[in-house]
């Protein structure tokens, strides 16, 4: 419908209002006739005939009303002045005249009702259009996420499924198979591995140059394949619901660190994580020939895509794909509810670009809670409901009235009771960090990084993550130690090295049947503006470990001085190599990956000496507790190693016996990690 309003036209004598509701029918139909007589009657009564308002036509002014009321009051003064006959032909023309102006006009009223209805219809039309487009618009959205879902309900059942028939693989094999638990490793020099379908199991290096020979890839295997493991799922699973987080802006051993507490939390809450956009890590070197990568995210260090393959209950996704998803819904600041629009109009590639934006939204829309390691642990309840969370907050209670206890030497049992495990784990920490039921509820949770504010995950998982279950928290050491573990171009990188230096060492000792050799890893360039105290003279190093090393022995020196004549006092006792001696044998390895390298190779050290506050030895010392476990070396059991710190003097020997978490957490790696995590699982 239409509204016509004719108001307001004044000569002085008249005033004229009207107002019509009209429904246009179209040409010559009913509507039209009652406008027009509508018009005419207007005409007649002010003596002119005034455009119709609508988007096609002006009213006039009252001035150009009087001005053409005047013009024709002195033309029919000047008539009727004369003769009876000029009246007589002034009333036959007028009469003519009056025909002919209400014929034109109606003609022009016509015209205008025309446009009116023309441009209306018009509008109708477009209107319709949009609303049609809007229409398949939403019914793609609708399709696009009945889609996710239903591809997300196949991922689950298709998980399921082949953890089922991996289960029944694994229970009918025969006494003679190979043991997929006690040996997981492929390492069949004439079959190549399909990265399509490789399995973290696996490790087979033909396809990295070596090495070949079995013996030499299970060296460095310290991983078990648990096939259980796999199909464990968290009580919270929901794939719809979302995890999202903030790489540590530091060197790489931090931003590890903070990713595995990171992908064990996605596990335990249930959430799909979502992995930052590929971009530069800190403390990187970058490799500069063309067919190198230079910007990475964490699945170019990790095998992600066989993770989310492998285990039913945890999902990845990269942050493309979680944009695209989420682009076209309309999400709300958790603050204020408002709407807020994506940054960069919806870009969803954001690989190599600056991420201020992005973390921007996603604090904004995501719900963003201050879990600060240093002061609280994450709590994550034994399952959902009131009773579980009320659990916690319990014994959270009960351990705020409790002191803080050391535990050297006399550990808990790994099954011992929560307010027992949480003590052990406590350090100074009074506070619980509770997976409650409002965090449960949202959609996305963000987990941002910002110094000042104490946003920072820089915490190992383990001395963080805490679980009213404790087989969720065995398990959640194991999924870390047989999972997350690097990529099979870097474990066979280091292989190749591991491999020969052992040929060297028996080289020189043919007594040395293994091939023993001791490691030591030396951090110098920015701990000297960070921590000056431990910025010793290589005489003082060698002074510090020349009790436990062997003269005549090989050594391997991991080190970011770049310097070898500051060595020299090793070196003229013994045999001293760097990975920079081993060019050849990683000449096509991106150097990106040669500080991963290094630190395995260290860890393969019969004695080790490592630098306290780096993140880089603690890694170092974790890997050994790991092959230790594995191999069953001396005091295994324990949690011990035969690892040493060249400073500070009082923390010399404190990987040699058991310590219970405390901090500096990130100082150094604790035995909880792997002492005794294989309790709840059968290895054959």
């Amino acid at each position: 419908q239409i509204r016509v309003n004719i108001s307001g036209f004044e000569d002085g004598l008249i005033k004229y209002t009207a107002e019509e509701n009209v429904s246009v029918l179209g040409d010559g139909g009913p509507s039209i006739r009652r406008l027009n007589l509508l018009q005419i009657r207007a005409t007649m009564l002010s003596n002119i005939i005034p455009p119709l308002k609508s988007s096609g036509g002006t009213v006039p002014s009252s001035t150009q009303i009087r001005h053409h009321n005047r013009r024709r009051c002195i033309f029919s003064n000047t008539i009727f002045s004369n003769t009876f006959l000029a009246i007589t032909v002034l009333g036959v023309w007028s009469i003519y005249n009056l025909h002919d102006f209400i014929s034109t006009n109606e003609k022009k009223a016509d015209g205008r009702l025309r446009g009116v209805d023309n441009e209306q219809a018009a509008r109708k039309a477009a209107r319709e259009t949009e609303a049609e487009a809007a229409m398949e618009a939403n019914t793609e959205e609708d399709n696009a996420a009945a889609d996710a879902k239903e591809t997300a309900r196949a991922k689950v059942a298709a998980k399921t499924k082949a953890k089922a028939a991996t289960e029944t693989e694994a229970e009918a094999a025969t006494e003679g198979a190979a043991d997929a638990t006690a040996d997981p490793v492929i390492a069949d020099a004439g079959k190549k591995n399909d990265a399509a379908a490789h399995e973290i199991r696996d490790l087979s290096c033909i396809n990295y140059g070596g090495p070949l020979q079995r013996s030499d890839v299970l060296d460095i295997v310290y991983w078990n394949d648990i096939v259980s493991d796999s199909n464990f799922t968290s009580p919270f699973h929901d794939q719809e619901k979302y995890l999202t987080f903030e790489p540590d802006p530091s060197g790489w051993n931090n931003c590890r660190m903070g990713y595995e507490t990171i992908v064990v939390m996605a596990h335990a809450m249930g959430r799909t994580l979502v992995l930052p956009p590929e971009g530069k890590f800190n403390m990187l070197k970058n490799d500069k020939r063309p067919e190198k990568k230079s910007i990475f995210s964490f699945a170019d260090f990790y095998h992600m895509e066989s993770l989310d393959r492998e285990h039913a209950g945890l999902d990845v996704i990269s942050m493309e794909e979680f944009l695209k998803r989420e682009i076209k819904k309309k999400r709300e600041s958790i603050e204020t509810g408002e709407v807020v629009k994506p940054p960069r109009g919806g870009k969803t590639n954001w690989d190599g670009e600056q991420l201020n934006l992005l973390w921007k939204y996603l604090r904004t829309v995501g719900y963003v809670k201050k879990w600060n390691p240093y002061s609280c642990l994450a709590a994550i309840p034994s399952g959902k409901g009131d009773t579980a969370v009320t659990d916690l907050q319990q014994i959270g209670e009960e351990l705020s009235n409790l002191k803080p206890k050391k535990y050297d030497r006399n550990p808990n049992a790994v099954s011992a009771s929560p307010i027992e495990r949480l003590q052990e784990m406590r350090g100074s920490r009074n506070n619980l960090c509770i997976y409650d039921q409002e965090m449960q509820s949202q959609r996305l949770l963000h987990f941002m990084t910002n110094y000042e504010e104490g946003h920072r995950l820089l915490i190992h998982f383990y001395a963080f993550m805490f679980f009213y279950d404790w087989k969720h928290d065995l398990w959640s050491k194991r999924f870390v130690r047989d999972h997350l573990r690097y990529l099979d171009e870097i474990m066979c990188a280091a292989g190749r090295i591991v491999s020969l230096l052992r040929e060297k060492a028996r080289a020189i000792d043919e007594e040395n049947i293994n091939g023993d050799f001791d490691t030591l890893h030396i951090r110098r360039s920015d701990f000297q503006r960070q921590y000056p105290s431990t910025q010793l003279e290589a005489m003082e190093l060698f002074n510090l470990s020349k009790e436990e090393l062997t003269p005549g022995s090989v050594v391997f020196i991991a080190t970011d001085h770049m310097d070898k004549a500051f060595f020299q006092p090793f070196s003229d006792v013994y045999n001293v190599f760097f990975l920079s001696d081993f060019k050849d044998t990683l000449s096509d390895l991106n150097i990106s990956y040669l500080p991963m390298v290094d630190q395995i190779v260290a860890s393969k050290g019969k004695i080790f000496y490592g630098t306290f506050y780096s993140t880089f030895t603690g890694y170092i010392t974790r890997l050994r507790g790991y092959y230790a476990t594995k191999n069953h070396m001396d005091g295994y059991k324990e949690g011990i190693t035969k690892s040493y710190y060249f400073f500070p003097s009082n923390k010399k020997r404190d990987v040699l016996e058991y310590k219970s978490v405390m901090g500096p957490f990130w100082a150094r790696e604790f035995p909880v990690a792997w002492r005794d995590i294989n309790l709840d699982v059968k290895l054959d």
